[in-house]
C-alpha cells in the first residue's frame, strides 16, 4: 500500500539528477515545469513522469515512438503469460485484426481499458487499488501511452506478489523497430482477453 507521496518524492530526486545532467552538459532547453500541489494523486503521479520522460528526451535528443511502447506492451504480456501458465489457465485467446488506422489515443483507451480488468481482480481479492480516473486526456501522445503502460506494469505486480510469483521478474524490454500505434492497439486488445481469462486466483 504505497502512498503516492512516496513515488512522487523519487520522481523529484529523479528530476533534480537530470538538472544536473543538464547543467554538466550545458543543455539549454527547458521542459515547462508542473505546479506544486498539496496531497499527490495517482495522477499526479502519472503527469510528474510524463514531466521526466519529456526532460530525457532532450537528453536523449529523441523522443518516445510506438516502438518503444510495444516493447513496454510485450513485457507486460510475458507477466500476464506467467500468470496464466501459473494458475494452469488454458490460453485459447488470439490476437484481434490490427486497425490500421490507429491512433496513439486509440491504443491509450485500450490501456485504461485492461486497466479495469485489473482492479477487478484487485478487488476481488481484496487488494489495494489505484484510481487511474483522472488519467483521461484529450490529446495523446506516444509518451502519455507509455507511461501508463508501466503503471500497468507495476498494478500487476500486485496480482503476482497476491500469488506469491516475488521470483518471478519482469523481463526488461527488447529493440523493436517500425511498429506502430496499431500493432501496440492489438497486443494490448489481445492481453485484455487473456487477463479475463483470470477469475480466481487460486491454482487449478
Amino acid at each position: 500500500n504505497v502512498n503516492p507521496n512516496i513515488p512522487y518524492g523519487m520522481l523529484l530526486r529523479v528530476n533534480s539528477e537530470i538538472q544536473i545532467i543538464k547543467r554538466f552538459l550545458n543543455i539549454q532547453k527547458k521542459i515547462a515545469v508542473i505546479p506544486k500541489v498539496e496531497g499527490k494523486t495517482p495522477t499526479d503521479v502519472f503527469n510528474k513522469l510524463l514531466h521526466i520522460s519529456k526532460e530525457l528526451d532532450v537528453l536523449n535528443n529523441q523522443g518516445i515512438d510506438p516502438s518503444a511502447v510495444f516493447a513496454q506492451v510485450m513485457r507486460l504480456y510475458e507477466d500476464v503469460s506467467t500468470v496464466l501458465k501459473f494458475l494452469n489457465i488454458t490460453d485459447n485467446t488470439f490476437p484481434p485484426a490490427k486497425n490500421d488506422n490507429s491512433k496513439p489515443k486509440d491504443a491509450f483507451m485500450e490501456v485504461q481499458n485492461f486497466n479495469k480488468y485489473i482492479k477487478r481482480l484487485q478487488r476481488i481479492f481484496d487488494i489495494d487499488r489505484t484510481s487511474f480516473s483522472g488519467l483521461q486526456k484529450d490529446t495523446i501522445v506516444p509518451e502519455d501511452t507509455f507511461i501508463l503502460v508501466g503503471m500497468a506494469n507495476a498494478e500487476f505486480q500486485t496480482i503476482k506478489a497476491y500469488l506469491g510469483l516475488t521470483h518471478e521478474v519482469t523481463p526488461p524490454a527488447i529493440f523493436y523497430k517500425d511498429k506502430t500505434p496499431s500493432d501496440v492497439e492489438q497486443v494490448i486488445v489481445w492481453l485484455t482477453r487473456r487477463i479475463q481469462l483470470i477469475d480466481t486466483l487460486e491454482v487449478q
